[in-house]
């Protein structure tokens, strides 16, 4: 497993007091305001769980107990395993891992200078250069391929990571199949959905849509993972609609 990297020093924007401020507001947004899903099962298990689901409009309020209880079910770490067990990633406890950027679908040809679309094998060469890379601890999807199918690009990245790097394999999703796709091939590697679970080889990223909005490619991407026992990795993106 990789040794964490140390660093020299600590920023600490926010007071505990204007965290605990910041977790308040949250927990009465939730509450209050809530957020839409446009996943239908993702609406079924958050009223099973006791939320408020307010189905024609697609609204889920979060009582403030049902979100602090979840928080108390939250694990303390997350391994990020690795093909090879010793380049294993263990997330908390103020550990500090680097990983590359990700999303770009151009890339700066390295024998003509010129920019162009990337390519399957510029995402192969990127997770050879990862893996090379000592102080990069894991794999993302930092050059997609637009030279294949659109509905098969996540697949063939990760497929790609996992034949060219040792090291976890993170990569975003377009859709909930390709969720799917991305974790089976993950247990097509570790050998069994049993050696998956004890160490998941592949990790998602989902993206909510600002002001409060889950679709539901991506909740229904953290609902397949969560089944698998597979990491998640959640970010929010200011847009319109996506819905």
């Amino acid at each position: 497993m990789y040794e964490p990297i140390t660093p020299r020093r600590v920023f600490e924007y926010l007071s505990a007091h204007d965290l605990e401020s910041v977790h308040r507001a949250t927990l009465r947004l939730m509450e209050q305001v809530g957020l839409e899903f446009g996943s239908l099962e993702a609406r079924r298990i958050l009223a099973d769980a006791g939320c408020d689901v307010e189905e024609e409009k697609r609204r889920v309020r979060f009582p403030s107990r049902v979100v602090e209880k979840a928080i108390g079910l939250a694990p303390p770490e997350i391994l990020l395993a690795a093909r090879d067990p010793e380049r294993d990633v263990l997330l908390g406890g103020g550990r500090v891992h680097y990983g590359p950027g990700t999303g770009s679908a151009m890339i700066i040809d390295l024998d003509t200078g010129q920019r162009r679309m990337g390519t399957r094998k510029d995402a192969a060469d990127m997770a050879r250069l990862i893996d090379a890379l000592p102080h990069i601890r894991f794999f993302k999807n930092t050059i997609n391929p637009c030279d294949v199918d659109p509905k098969m690009g996540e697949r063939v990245l990760v497929a790609e990571a996992l034949a060219n790097t040792t090291k976890p394999v993170c990569s975003s999703c377009f859709s909930a199949e390709g969720c799917r796709d991305v974790i089976r091939m993950g247990i097509a590697v570790a050998g069994s959905e049993q050696a998956y679970r004890s160490r998941p080889l592949t990790a998602v990223s989902m993206t909510a849509v600002s002001p409060l909005v889950w679709p539901e490619y991506s909740a229904d991407q953290i609902i397949l993972s969560a089944r698998a026992f597979s990491p998640s990795c959640l970010y929010t993106h200011r847009a319109k609609s996506l819905l």
